[in-house]
């Protein structure tokens, strides 16, 4: 799983990860809680605040992760969230 991403990647993959799970009601706690534990401690940005993050849309997410592997890590790091 690849999993590095730039550090000015990290906001971007982050609210674009809040967007996709935000579905039915929003994210479970499940779900902010494994969000938050790779964006804190993986990311190394334990300053983001999930709450109060911006939310990107699909297409948002697509325009801003222009790379393949920076798109694989946001579907393999998605796919987990799902799980």
């Amino acid at each position: 799983m690849a999993v590095a991403v730039s550090a000015d990647l990290v906001e971007v993959m982050v609210s674009g990860l809040m967007g996709a799970v935000e579905v039915d009601g929003g994210p479970t706690p499940q779900q902010l809680s494994v969000l938050a534990s790779i964006t804190a401690h993986l990311w190394r940005r334990p300053d983001l605040d999930l709450a109060s993050m911006r939310v990107l849309t699909p297409q948002e997410t697509a325009d801003s992760l222009r790379s393949v592997s920076d798109r694989r890590c946001f579907h393999e790091v998605l796919i987990a969230l799902e799980v």
